[in-house]
């Protein structure tokens, strides 16, 4: 074949031939024995199209759109149609312009078809970066707290193989922060933009900040009630609160220091008051301030006062003249006198010397206060006491006296005892109650009360005395021991009939009976005051006189039987035939009793009414009673041993 420049073999039956334009090509043929025969064929060349690929970019990052255009493309023959490959990644893979999104770098290719099939082809390299990784497994999102710009995103993190990285967040309206943390946020929703160093960057988002309400105050009912005058009655009330959490704390303020701590603030006086109120999160909502005034208070006008001055300490005195302005009527009235209220009326009389003080008090209990208003007085004589002796009576005698008055007075004195005396001393008074009159020359008249009392009588008693001697015997008797008197004074006025009274000293008196008397006598003796020797008692002393007696009475016996001394005998006894005994043991029981007795009891008791049971009674000591029942004869006692060993 020729030429042979554009086939690929110039000796095959059937080469392929590449001309690049119209090309003629001669075939011969020849046999073994070189004969040979020519042929032509005509190759008609059309001309080929141009395919111009251009990418807006050629680097990109991850998830970016990159337009292709193949509008460049030219030549070869009619229309030319277009395909780009791979078309998983194009918006149209036979648009002659399309947007590409590779995922990562991609050689797209570009083929051109003209009419006659005649193709072309170019590429584009499109290199992919890869975007910044958002790793939001640690992100936090902190609510806005009472409206107060404290909420945040926080823990956020990226990363990019492409160098650092920079935050961008916004409100999708403006730009508020650079940084990976995001605080001080207000609620709403926020996006976040990663970008690397290449450019290339991630999104994330939304990012919503929720809000914690704080508490809402409504003071559109707020009732404010004015203070009575100053008083501590008013209030501020019908507040509303709603929204927040719960609980509510409340705090009322003056400016100064808080006053309240409730939604109503009661018994406040006049001033300008702020009420806040924090729920449980801390959230704060506020109210006021709210002014609370006042009533006007009642005005005492004193313009026209008039005051009448005391005179002689009589309580004449007057206060006139006031008169009431301002304030809301009816009105009430207070006069004291610094201590006590004396009246309820605006005028005053009938008034004692001194200073007052009016309050006045009107329909909404305002008040207003005036004072002191002093009223003089032209004072009467004084008595003056200071000095007072008062000398009381004694001894019931009229020897009392009040000494040491003295009178204080501008004026002359006519001076005037109850007693019809004109001088300030008295002497020889009884006791009693005097009164002193004192008028001076103004007819002030001052009187003074004083008792006069008694130091009392001294009590001097004189009490009876007994006393008992034998025959022939004297005795002492202590006359004073049971007087209540002067021991000293103590003197006999009437003897014994049958002896002699002898005052030893000491309240001590001495009686002789005469020889051979027995039976009683009596002395009489006075004793008296020591001080008051008119004030005296007489008393007596009864003596008894015993006679003489020759009774022996044995403090012991032995009744064993054995014939000595084995029954109680009391000698002389038989000068006594009415004579009674009982004998008792020790502990009070009656163990034998006689009348007569006759020198017969040998231990033994007797029955009857006697205390004990049991015919012989037990060694020990016994006690007698024995009874003589002989005019002028005491009875006998004493104790007897018993013992039969």
């Amino acid at each position: 074949w020729l030429p042979n420049t554009t086939i690929d073999t110039n000796t095959s039956p059937n080469p392929l031939v590449f001309p690049t334009t119209s090309t003629m090509y001669t075939l011969e043929v020849r046999d073994s024995i070189g004969c040979s025969s020519l042929d032509t064929s005509f190759v008609f060349v059309h001309p080929a199209p141009i395919a111009t690929a251009v990418a807006s970019a050629s680097t990109l990052c991850e998830g970016d759109t990159v337009q292709l255009n193949a509008s460049s493309s030219s030549g070869g023959s009619g229309g030319l149609s277009y395909h780009w490959s791979p078309g998983s990644s194009v918006s149209d893979s036979l648009a002659p312009t399309v947007s590409s999104w590779p995922s990562d770098t991609t050689l797209y290719i570009l083929t051109v078809t003209d009419t006659n099939m005649c193709t072309a082809t170019d590429s584009v390299l499109l290199f992919v970066q890869p975007i910044p990784q958002i790793d939001l497994s640690g992100t936090v999102t902190m609510p806005d707290t009472c409206s107060s710009s404290s909420g945040s995103i926080v823990g956020t993190a990226a990363t990019s193989s492409s160098g650092s990285i920079s935050y961008l967040w916004s409100d999708s309206i403006a730009i508020i922060g650079t940084s990976p943390n995001l605080l001080n946020l207000a609620s709403g929703t926020y996006f976040l933009t990663v970008t690397d160093s290449i450019g290339c960057s991630a999104d994330a988002g939304p990012f919503v900040v929720s809000e914690i309400a704080g508490p809402s105050v409504d003071s559109g009912m707020v009732n404010i009630t004015l203070a009575s005058c100053g008083a501590a009655d008013g209030s501020i009330t019908g507040i509303i609160v709603a929204g927040g959490s719960l609980p509510y704390t409340f705090q009322w303020t003056d400016g100064a220091s808080i006053v309240g701590t409730g939604i109503d603030l009661l018994n406040i006086t006049t001033g300008t008051y702020t009420l806040s109120v924090t729920d449980a999160n801390g959230c704060v909502g506020f109210a006021g301030p709210f002014t609370v005034s006042e009533f006007d208070s009642p005005i005492i006008d004193v313009t026209l006062l008039s005051i009448t001055a005391e005179t002689c300490d009589s309580a004449n005195a007057y206060i006139d003249g006031i008169s009431i302005t301002g304030g809301t009527a009816p009105f009430t009235f207070e006069w004291t006198d610094g201590i006590s209220i004396i009246d309820s009326t605006l005028s005053l009389n009938e008034l004692e010397s001194g200073s007052y003080f009016l309050t006045v008090v009107d329909s909404n209990d305002c008040t207003s206060e005036y004072g002191p208003i002093t009223v003089p007085g032209i004072s009467g004589p004084e008595i003056d006491t200071a000095g007072l002796i008062v000398t009381n009576t004694n001894c019931g005698l009229n020897n009392g006296s009040i000494t040491g008055i003295l009178v204080n007075s501008g004026s002359a004195l006519d001076i005037l005892w109850s007693t019809g005396d004109t001088l300030l001393d008295l002497f020889g008074l009884e006791s009693g109650s005097y009164t002193l009159m004192v008028t001076d020359t103004n007819g002030c008249l001052t009187s003074a009360g004083i008792t006069l009392g008694s130091d009392g009588s001294p009590t001097t008693n004189g009490t009876d005395d007994y006393a008992t001697t034998p025959a022939n015997t004297p005795v002492e008797i202590n006359a004073g021991l049971n007087d209540f008197g002067d021991i000293s004074t103590i003197h006999i006025i009437s003897g014994p009939s049958s002896g002699s009274g002898v005052n030893i000293g000491s309240g001590i008196i001495e009686y002789i009976p005469n020889t051979g008397f027995f039976g009683q006598d009596t002395i009489v003796y006075e004793i008296c005051d020591s001080l008051c020797s008119n004030l005296c008692d007489t008393a007596l002393i009864f003596i008894t006189v015993e006679e003489e007696t020759t009774m022996d009475i044995p403090n012991g016996f032995s009744p064993n039987g054995d014939g000595i001394n084995d029954v109680f005998y009391i000698d002389g006894l038989e000068k006594y035939p009415n004579n009674s005994i009982i004998i008792f043991n020790r502990w009070g029981n009656e163990v034998f009793s006689a009348q007569p007795y006759n020198n017969d009891w040998n231990g033994k008791s007797v029955s009857g009414n006697l205390k004990v049971s049991g015919e012989v009674v037990v060694d020990g000591t016994y006690y007698f009673v024995l009874n003589l029942n002989e005019p002028g004869e005491l009875p006998v006692n004493g104790f007897i041993e018993l013992r039969r060993n």
